[in-house]
C-alpha cells in the first residue's frame, strides 16, 4: 500500500484509495458536530414551529407602569400539547404568539395587572399585524365577610357581570382565598360593575361603585349561608347509585322531566351521584325546594322538601 511523504521523508496517512480509507469532508464533520450539540426540541416546540405566528405591537398608554408585564394569548384550535400558547410583549411593545397549525380563525387576548383591550379577532385570510391600544384598568380588591363568620369553601369564587349589559368582561371570575380575599385586575373602567358570590355554602350580591382608571376599588362583601341540601340515591335495594343528576329548584309540577338540565344560579343546582349513591348540592337561595331525579330504568322522582330556613342544612 502507498503511503505519503513530506518534504522531510516522516510518513503520513494512507493516501486515500490506496489504504481503502475514504476520509469525511472537514464541511461535513462540522456539520454533524453543530447537529449533535444542538438541543432536541420538545413536542410543544415542534408544534409551535409549525404553527401559524402572528406578529403585533401594544401602545403602551401614559401612566403605564414601570413594572407592568403584559402577555397575548392566541385562542383558536387547542394546541395538541394543550392549551394555547402565549407570549410575553417586549419593552418595545412587539409580539410573536402562535396559533396551532390547523387554525382558521380565533382572537387575541392581552393580559395585564394594570392595562385593559378588547380581545381582537384574528382570522387566516388577514393575518396580521395586529395593534393593540389598551387603556389603564382598574382593580377590585376586597375581602368576603360571612354573617355567620364561617371561611369560603376551597373553590368558591366570585363572578363580576356588568350592570349595563355590556358583554364586555361579561361573567369573568376570580377564586377567593380561604381568608376571604379576592382580586380582580386590569378591569374595563367604562363598566359598572356588580358582584355575585355563588358558593358551596355562601350566597352574596353587591353592587361595589363604579371603576376609575389606574385607581382599585376596594370592596368588603358581606355574604349569607344558603340553604345546603345532601343525600343518597339508592334503588329499591337500598344500594347506591353512582352517575344519577339529582336537580334542585323552585317546586315547578308542570315542568316536564325531558327539559334541558335548568341553569345554574342560587335558585337552581344539580349534581351527580358518586361511586356510593351519595350527592351535594351548593347553596341555593330559596326556601321552597323541590328535588327531582330522573333515570333510564326507573320511574321519575320529584319531592317537594318542606320550607326550609336560611343556613339550614338537610
Amino acid at each position: 500500500g502507498g503511503r505519503a511523504a513530506n518534504d522531510s521523508g516522516a510518513a503520513e496517512l494512507p493516501i486515500d484509495g490506496a489504504s481503502g480509507v475514504e476520509l469525511e469532508p472537514a464541511a461535513s464533520l462540522a456539520a454533524e458536530a453543530t447537529a449533535a450539540r444542538a438541543p432536541r426540541l420538545s413536542p410543544r416546540e415542534e408544534e409551535l414551529a409549525q404553527g401559524i405566528a402572528v406578529e403585533g405591537r401594544v401602545v403602551f398608554p401614559p401612566g403605564t407602569p414601570a413594572d407592568e408585564r403584559v402577555f397575548v394569548e392566541a385562542r383558536g384550535r387547542a394546541l395538541a400539547s394543550g392549551g394555547y400558547d402565549e407570549a410575553e410583549v417586549a419593552q418595545d411593545g412587539t409580539f410573536r404568539v402562535v396559533f396551532a397549525a390547523r387554525s382558521r380563525s380565533g382572537s387575541l387576548l392581552l393580559r395585564g395587572r394594570t392595562l385593559f383591550a378588547p380581545f381582537q379577532r384574528w382570522s387566516a385570510e388577514t393575518p396580521g399585524p395586529v395593534t393593540f391600544t389598551p387603556t389603564l384598568g382598574a382593580r377590585i380588591a376586597g375581602r368576603v365577610v360571612a354573617s355567620d363568620g364561617r371561611r369560603p369553601a376551597p373553590g368558591d369564587k366570585i363572578e363580576l357581570r356588568p350592570m349595563d349589559g355590556s358583554s364586555m368582561n361579561a361573567r369573568v371570575g376570580v377564586p377567593v382565598l380561604r381568608t376571604g380575599e379576592f382580586e380582580f385586575l386590569a378591569l374595563d373602567a367604562g363598566i359598572l360593575p356588580s358582584l355575585v358570590y355563588d358558593g358551596a355554602e355562601l350566597l352574596g350580591y353587591c353592587e361595589p361603585g363604579p371603576l376609575l382608571p389606574g385607581a382599585t376599588l376596594s370592596v368588603e362583601f358581606s355574604v349569607r349561608p344558603g340553604l345546603v341540601l345532601a343525600g343518597k340515591v339508592v334503588d329499591e335495594a337500598g344500594r347506591g347509585l353512582e352517575g344519577i343528576v339529582v336537580r334542585a329548584g323552585p317546586p315547578s309540577p308542570g315542568l316536564p322531566f325531558d327539559d334541558p338540565e335548568p341553569p345554574g344560579g342560587p335558585n337552581r343546582r344539580a349534581a351527580k351521584s358518586v361511586a356510593d349513591g351519595g350527592f351535594r348540592l351548593a347553596a341555593l337561595a330559596g326556601r321552597d325546594v323541590e328535588l327531582a331525579v330522573r333515570e333510564d330504568g326507573f320511574v321519575p322522582l320529584r319531592l317537594e322538601l318542606d320550607p326550609l330556613a336560611p343556613g339550614e342544612r338537610r
